[in-house]
């Protein structure tokens, strides 16, 4: 890998005297992406390699080049907006990718200017309420690139892509009356809260994944840059503010289920300045973030492993996964 991160750095606008591939990073990301920390004559670099197929349940469609380069175009202008997103690094022909060979699959190779900074994973009131602030502000300027490429599509595809797959699995002739009539339950709940989740009129503006992991702080608390990049695309607003409260409110890290309905209240407030919430979307927002917590690509894996080995310990499983949403929903209601 050393040798072709070499060879392909040879097409851009740098004169190679040192390099290393300092850390390879997201390893155990939901995706097959392979995405490095390198080091190029002392300076740092963030070079990612993106597949064209990047799940066995991509829901959201091929991630082509044309929307790649859009996506591109997309951090250029918030850069514009000021907004700190990490900054591109074109080639010699001011391409914005590369399209490499690897293992007879095709890669797209992008090349972006490190960011320093801290990451928190655990959230006070003055870093929830810069957030909010800043979530609002990102989505206003987003609100404002219109794109012809961008599939407006809602999360919501996902959650029911998910249920079916577990509903599937349910016909197997291996899976216990009990753990069937579980996770039955379960999902029958899953579908009401899909249910409320859904809307006649969906406000589609472009978001990134802001999630804490994509974002970095200066040490005085203010945001340094935001470093997400394959996540963007059209999304409704209210699906995109409760991934952020479930993210947010938590008061120990990004795994722990305690959050706090305080730092919620703090987050949406701010938001508010720029977005106000009406009662009806509160409701939306409330099945949204049970949604966000307790029916993703970390439950679908568990679940359908357990299900697999007809493993008793399932229903403990799900309790856990109802507990969260309870304490998850607690936040708006």
């Amino acid at each position: 890998m050393e040798k072709l991160i070499r060879d392909i750095l040879n097409q851009y606008p740098m004169t190679i005297k040192s390099f290393e591939i300092e850390k390879e990073l997201n390893t155990q990301s939901w995706h097959n992406d392979k995405h490095f920390k390198i080091l190029v004559n002392h300076n740092a670099y963030s070079a990612r390699l993106i597949g064209q197929k990047r799940s066995m349940n991509d829901f959201f469609g091929e991630l082509t080049d044309e929307i790649i380069e859009e996506q591109i175009i997309f951090t250029e202008y918030l850069i514009k907006n000021s907004i700190p997103f990490m900054e591109i690094v074109k080639s010699r022909k001011n391409e914005r990718f590369l399209s490499v060979l690897i293992d007879n699959k095709i890669y797209r190779f992008i090349l972006f200017k490190w960011i320093n900074g801290v990451h928190f994973t655990k959230f006070n009131d003055l870093i929830v309420e810069e957030m909010g602030s800043k979530s609002a502000t990102f989505h206003l300027i987003a609100s404002k690139f219109e794109s012809d490429l961008f599939p407006k599509k809602s999360h919501l595809i996902a959650y029911d892509g998910f249920v079916n797959i577990l509903l599937d699995k349910l016909n197997d002739g291996k899976v216990s009356l009990e753990n069937k009539s579980f996770l039955k339950e379960y999902l029958e709940l899953t579908k009401m809260h899909i249910c409320n989740a859904r809307t006649e009129q969906f406000e589609f503006i472009i978001q990134s994944d802001l999630n804490p992991l994509n974002i970095l702080w200066n040490e005085d608390l203010t945001l340094k840059g935001i470093i997400d990049f394959e996540s963007i695309t059209y999304g409704d607003r209210i699906e995109g503010l409760a991934w952020l409260i479930k993210w947010y409110a938590r008061t120990n890290d990004l795994n722990a289920m305690e959050v706090s309905k305080s730092l919620a209240d703090k987050f949406l407030t701010k938001y508010n300045n720029v977005f106000q919430i009406d009662n009806q979307q509160l409701g939306r927002l409330a099945s949204l973030v049970w949604l966000s917590g307790c029916i993703n690509w970390k439950f679908l894996n568990t679940t359908s492993k357990l299900l697999n080995l007809n493993d008793a310990r399932l229903k403990n499983h799900l309790d856990f996964y109802l507990m969260r949403g309870k304490c998850l929903k607690s936040l708006i209601t």
